[in-house]
């Protein structure tokens, strides 16, 4: 996992705050896919800094 998740999501995330302000889904849903964007945003960074622990 690592850094290729966190490129991903932020990726995904531009791409689907993108969607709306390209006029491609209705004004109604602007929320929806904001939400999603950000949902999937914190996702990725949450597990892309995942490091392994050491147990003694």
């Amino acid at each position: 996992m690592g850094t290729p998740l966190a490129v991903g999501a932020f990726a995904f995330s531009v791409l689907m705050l993108g969607i709306p302000n390209a006029g491609l889904v209705a004004p109604g849903a602007v929320t929806v896919f904001a939400a999603v964007a950000c949902g999937t945003w914190f996702v990725g960074l949450l597990f892309s800094d995942r490091r392994p622990v050491s147990r003694r």
